[in-house]
C-alpha cells in the first residue's frame, strides 16, 4: 500500500507547529491523512481530511519531563482491548469529570464505585447482583452471614403509595430482633413441623404444629422441654 511519510510537515492549518504525517493513496477520499503534532508538552495524533480543512484529535499524551502526565482518547465509539489492562495504584476510570459522571477506583483490594470527582459514592443498578462471599451494608457490619448489617441498621421496603420506607427487620442498640414497626401490619406464616429440640436456658422457639388429630396448632416449646399451647385450630 503507497504511504508517504513527511517529517517537519508546516504547512496549512498550524503554521507553527511542527508534526509528522502519514498519507496512502490506497484508502477513499477524505480517510487518507494522518498526522502527529507537537505544541510544547502535548503530543496529538489526529485524522484530517484530504484538504487539511477538518481535523480531529483522537489520541492527546501530556508529558512532564520524562513523566507521561496524561492520555487521552477521544472520539472513540468503542475500545476493544485483547489482553490486560494494568491501572496505576490511584487511578479511576471516569466516565466525566464532575460529581454527574460514575467512577471505578481501587482501594486497597476494594474496586469502588465513585463519583468522577472522586467526592463520594456513586449508586450503582444491576438486574442482578452477586456476591461471592457476601453483601454488606455500611459501617461496621458482621463478620460472617450472606448479608451482613452493622447494629442499629434495617432492611426496608417502600410502601405502595411510593411515599414512605417500611422497615422489615433489623437489630437494636439493645441486640434485639425486631421485625417490622407498630405503625405498619404484619403477617407470619408458617407450614407445620414436627417438635424441634429444646432450646437454650432462657429461651423458646415458636412453631405450628399438629396436634395429633389433623388440627394445626400454634404453640412454644421451652427450655425444659414443655409445650405450652398458644392456639388451637377449631
Amino acid at each position: 500500500m503507497p504511504v508517504t511519510i513527511k517529517d517537519q510537515y508546516t504547512a496549512s492549518p498550524v503554521a507553527e507547529l511542527p508534526r509528522s504525517f502519514l498519507y496512502t493513496t490506497a484508502a477513499a477520499a477524505d480517510s487518507r491523512l494522518w498526522d502527529w503534532q507537537v505544541n510544547g508538552t502535548t503530543l496529538r495524533a489526529r485524522i484530517l481530511t484530504d484538504n487539511e480543512a477538518t481535523a480531529t484529535t483522537w489520541l492527546t499524551v501530556v508529558r512532564s519531563g520524562t513523566t507521561i502526565s496524561s492520555v487521552t482518547l477521544s472520539t472513540l465509539a468503542s475500545l476493544a482491548i485483547s489482553g490486560d489492562l494494568t491501572m496505576a495504584a490511584t487511578s479511576l476510570i471516569k466516565w466525566g469529570t464532575t460529581s454527574s459522571f460514575p467512577a471505578l477506583k481501587r482501594s486497597g483490594t476494594n474496586l469502588q464505585v465513585r463519583l468522577a470527582d472522586d467526592s463520594g459514592f456513586a449508586p450503582i443498578a444491576a438486574s442482578v447482583v452477586t456476591g461471592e462471599t457476601a453483601l454488606a451494608g455500611p459501617g461496621t457490619v458482621a463478620s460472617a452471614g450472606g448479608v451482613r448489617l452493622a447494629n442499629d441498621s434495617v432492611i426496608n421496603a417502600r410502601n405502595a403509595a411510593n411515599s414512605a420506607d417500611i422497615r422489615i427487620a433489623g437489630v437494636n442498640s439493645s441486640n434485639i430482633i425486631v421485625y417490622g414497626v407498630d405503625t405498619s401490619p404484619i403477617h407470619l406464616y408458617g407450614a407445620e413441623t414436627t417438635d424441634p429440640s429444646a432450646p437454650a436456658a432462657n429461651s423458646g422457639v415458636m412453631y405450628y404444629r399438629d396436634n395429633g388429630a389433623g388440627k394445626t396448632q400454634l404453640v412454644v416449646r421451652f427450655n425444659t422441654g414443655a409445650v405450652q399451647v398458644i392456639a388451637t385450630e377449631p
